[in-house]
């Protein structure tokens, strides 16, 4: 991924963030750990799925 990209993603999350205390930051940054690994694992799974199809 783009360097730039992340750091964007990641400006917009302290800027959507700066005003949480530490508790409701904690689990927000929770929820999107859950988020971003669960579209990570879909992702890698998709591909398996197509390399299947194309095997065929």
């Amino acid at each position: 991924m783009s360097n730039a990209v992340m750091k964007d993603v990641q400006r917009a999350i302290r800027e959507r963030t700066v005003e949480m205390g530490s508790e409701e930051y904690a689990a927000f940054m929770q929820e999107l750990a859950e988020w971003a690994q669960t579209q990570a694992d879909m992702a890698e799974y998709a591909d398996d799925i197509y390399q299947h199809y194309d095997n065929d």
